[in-house]
């Protein structure tokens, strides 16, 4: 059982430390720094999180000639992920570095420039593949200009392509299951009032767009399943929230690890669904580790 990731690769960095005091200069916090960490993001969490699962992964995606790209590379090495990374001579690896003081987010600096001109470059690599499923992490930043290509080769050949959209739903015509969140679903397809409303929004795009099936999470209440034919509203377990950062990858990390144990959608949804509710009750980016689902299963 193989699977291929690919999309926009991030660096999760976090500097963390102590706040007692609030600085004389400006009415911000003083932090007194304590460590560093850096971790996967992006289409790189998507694959870390896989593989530690005990699934074959390998990971696409453009890296800059430069120490966040290194950093990168030794991570995901470091997880067992197979990294096809193309190395960009003129942007630099896009990283956003999460500044926590008392174990609660201050600020995040990102940097980033677009890979859209590195973006041939990735699917020429891949083309010919042939995993069990497709996950396109699709976070806007260039790596996957030619998303189309990918859904209408690997579709066409019978392969499962799981998308996590950044973009118009349009982009992901013929996809075989779409992850929006709502932000993202508003911002496209427009607000609703009710989960009728949700329903009706999602399967009025499904048919345009020839979307096998489309998940939308829907934060603190849950998630919303729907096809041509009926839906299903997965309701979330009240808990903790203590950092959602990552819970998107989690969810998609949930639906092709159930998938790929032989669980049906409606099984694998509910997997992805507690895994995506016990990464937020952690602190950052989370690897999840097989002992972990075991709870869930």
């Amino acid at each position: 059982m193989q699977v291929l990731v690919v999309g926009d690769v991030i660096l999760d960095i976090y500097q963390s430390g102590e706040i007692h005091r609030v600085s004389p200069e400006a009415p911000v916090p003083v932090i007194v720094h304590v460590k560093e960490s850096y971790r996967a993001g992006g289409a790189a969490n998507v694959a870390v999180n896989l593989s530690s699962l005990g699934l074959k992964t390998t990971l696409v995606g453009i890296v800059g000639r430069d120490n966040e790209g290194d950093r990168i590379k030794n991570i995901v090495s470091q997880h067992q992920v197979d990294f096809l990374d193309w190395v960009s001579e003129s942007s630099p690896t896009i990283s956003k570095t999460r500044i926590i003081g008392n174990s609660k987010h201050i600020a995040r600096i990102d940097v980033e420039e677009s890979f859209e001109q590195e973006a041939v470059h990735l699917y020429q690599k891949v083309k010919d593949f042939t995993p069990s499923y497709l996950v396109l992490s699709d976070y806007n930043k260039g790596s996957l200009k030619d998303i189309q290509s990918y859904i209408t080769n690997f579709q066409s050949r019978g392969i499962k392509v799981l998308v996590d959209p950044k973009r118009e739903i349009s982009i992901y015509r013929g996809a075989w299951l779409i992850k929006p969140n709502k932000n993202e679903f508003i911002k496209y397809v427009g607000a609703f009032g009710s989960f009728e409303e949700l329903v009706d929004k999602a399967r009025h795009c499904i048919q345009k767009y020839d979307i096998a099936h489309m998940l939308i999470t829907l934060g603190s209440e849950g998630m919303m399943y729907v096809h041509r034919d009926f839906h299903h509203f997965y309701q979330a377990n009240s808990q903790r929230v203590v950092d959602i950062t990552g819970a998107g990858d989690m969810v998609m990390v949930g639906l092709v690890y159930g998938l790929s144990k032989g669980y049906d959608l409606s099984k694998s949804i509910q997997i992805a669904k507690q895994l995506a509710e016990y990464s937020v009750s952690q602190l950052g980016t989370y690897v999840i580790k097989p002992s972990d689902i075991s709870k869930f299963i």
